[in-house]
């Protein structure tokens, strides 16, 4: 439990980063559906998920490079090291699934559809919760052991990769993203529209 808690200390900095950043394109979401404009809405939906994405990946090279000593900071005990450095090693790929679900939960509350993204969470929370116990512990009749730490990591993985999917299959519907080709809507004026909203938060 000690390393699950450093470990999720580092990762919930950078979540942390990953929500102001979508806050600040819930934002643009806001203003571009307000005025109708269901172009302005793919591309608010593209860059969004551009900066959000890159900024993960910039966190996955800062968690590969700098994550010993991240979490050396906060302990000293060498086995408690090694735990979370096995916990981190995984959860870094949660961070580049979290961008682009984060920024999907945005894109739908922006546009006043907060209900899809509870009810996806409401299916979330207990998929975790089993396939983080399953993981963990195992399954005896299954001759499977359980992974401990690892499979901890790996059943929030899992569950922010099953937000994601559901996140995706709801959007895909939505008459808005009729259309939509991420290589079309690239704008570099929205890119920077979106920086002036995000930097201050």
């Amino acid at each position: 439990l000690a390393a699950l808690g450093i470990a999720t200390t580092v990762i919930a900095f950078f979540l942390g980063i990953q929500f102001a950043i979508g806050n600040g394109t819930q934002l643009m979401v806001g203003l571009i559906a307000g005025a109708g404009d269901a172009r302005g809405l793919r591309r608010t939906l593209s860059d969004g998920v551009l900066i959000s994405v890159a900024a993960a990946l910039l966190f996955f090279v800062a968690i590969m490079v700098f994550g010993d000593n991240l979490v050396a900071l906060l302990t000293r005990d060498e086995q408690l090291r090694t735990q979370a450095g096995i916990y981190l090693a995984i959860t870094k790929y949660l961070l580049i699934a979290s961008a682009v679900s984060q920024t999907f939960t945005v894109f739908l509350n922006g546009q006043g559809d907060t209900k899809t993204p509870f009810k996806v969470y409401l299916l979330e929370v207990p998929f975790n919760t089993v396939m983080s116990y399953l993981l963990i512990f195992g399954v005896q009749s299954l001759s499977f052991e359980g992974l401990g730490v690892a499979g901890a990591a790996l059943g929030s993985l899992a569950a922010v990769l099953f937000r994601l999917v559901l996140l995706l299959r709801h959007i895909r519907k939505l008459p808005v993203v009729d259309g939509f080709r991420f290589k079309e809507q690239f704008a570099s004026r929205q890119v920077r529209a979106q920086f002036d909203e995000i930097l201050p938060i």
